[in-house]
């Protein structure tokens, strides 16, 4: 995880990548800064098709009648498209959670392994 943060760094700032070497040289993490938040993507549909499911069951509650059939398919194109966004809003909230975790969290941790750990070389020739 250093290795990949310390990649990210170098592309997120437009600096050059850091040396291979030095990156294998680079002392790994403790298991406490490694719990980072995470949200697979099986999770977030499995969760968003329960949603729906549910939504869905509700719908037809409401709409029962077979001349709401009309208003019982608006009503669930409708509540696909919530789903969709609900899915976006999800995983942007990850996306945001992953950032924080790794600019407040790792980062710092990031500068005090390899200060700590590789003093004589450092990851990449900017820190030279």
């Amino acid at each position: 995880m250093l290795r990949q943060a310390l990649l990210l760094m170098a592309l997120r700032d437009g600096s050059s990548l850091p040396d291979p070497t030095s990156i294998e040289s680079l002392p790994e993490l403790s298991d406490a800064v490694m719990e980072h938040p995470t949200l697979s993507l099986e999770k977030l549909l499995r969760d968003s098709k329960q949603e729906f499911e549910a939504q869905e069951e509700s719908l037809r509650t409401i709409w029962c009648d077979e001349d709401d059939e009309p208003e019982l398919e608006d009503h669930l194109h409708e509540a696909c498209l919530d789903a969709v966004r609900d899915r976006a809003t999800r995983a942007g909230r990850q996306l945001m959670e992953l950032c924080e975790y790794i600019s407040e969290v790792l980062r710092p941790e990031l500068v005090i392994s390899t200060e700590a750990g590789n003093s004589e070389r450092r990851p990449c020739r900017r820190c030279s």
